[in-house]
């Protein structure tokens, strides 16, 4: 597979971003580029930028880029992942704040809607890092230490940019995580289910539409 480097308006982009005085608006722009074209081309996703992490938090805390995906089932967005961004250059504070905000943002996310899994990204002009977060957890995907400059992958390098790509192909081949659901017993038709907003589902993978 060729370097996604190779597309011209992609390598402008990037090469904007390797400017020492280069601005975050920048960065966020290469991302957003690659997201869109590359990563979540598909009618179904929907990259955000600058959005809170839940609806309470508006005006309050911003979330740099966030991609959700539709599932149908459940008739509406759901998160994929989380991604906090920050210009080429910056302090070792300053790495450790961008790694707390993509940890509140995924924390914020999964109390509200009682998710126990999600993805969060955090890059440093073209280089990235990836997260998990689970209730009372929050881990490298790298199993390296928190706020570790060497963990971050640099786009331009051509094996990092492969494990950046491997990374995100597997959080979008696991999709978002979703509510905790819990199943019922209809008496009537003799199996248990379990209600989204649109649908009845039962065990057997039938559904009724709520009315």
């Amino acid at each position: 597979m060729p370097s996604l480097l190779e597309d011209p308006v992609t390598n402008i982009l990037w090469q904007r971003v390797q400017n020492l005085s280069s601005y975050e608006n920048q960065a966020q722009s290469f991302w957003h580029h690659v997201y869109t074209k590359e990563f979540f081309p598909e009618r179904s996703y929907v990259v955000d930028y600058e959005e809170p992490p839940i609806e309470e938090e508006q005006g309050k805390r911003k979330v740099d880029q966030i991609v959700s995906q539709l599932v149908p089932d459940w008739g509406t967005l759901y998160i994929l992942l989380f991604h906090e961004i920050k210009r080429n250059e910056i302090s070792n504070a300053d790495l450790e704040w961008v790694e707390n905000q993509a940890y509140l943002a995924c924390e914020s996310y999964c109390k509200k809607h009682d998710i126990g899994v999600m993805y969060a990204q955090t890059s440093v002009g073209t280089r990235a890092r990836f997260f998990v977060y689970k209730p009372g957890s929050w881990e490298p995907t790298d199993g390296r230490q928190l706020a570790d400059w060497d963990a971050y992958l640099e786009f331009g390098d051509r094996e990092s940019e492969k494990e950046i790509l491997g990374m995100i192909k597997h959080i979008k081949k696991q999709g978002p995580a979703l509510p905790k659901i819990t199943w019922v017993w209809d008496q009537t038709r003799q199996k248990h289910y379990y209600l989204t907003p649109i649908y009845y589902i039962y065990e057997d993978g039938s559904k009724i539409v709520r009315k």
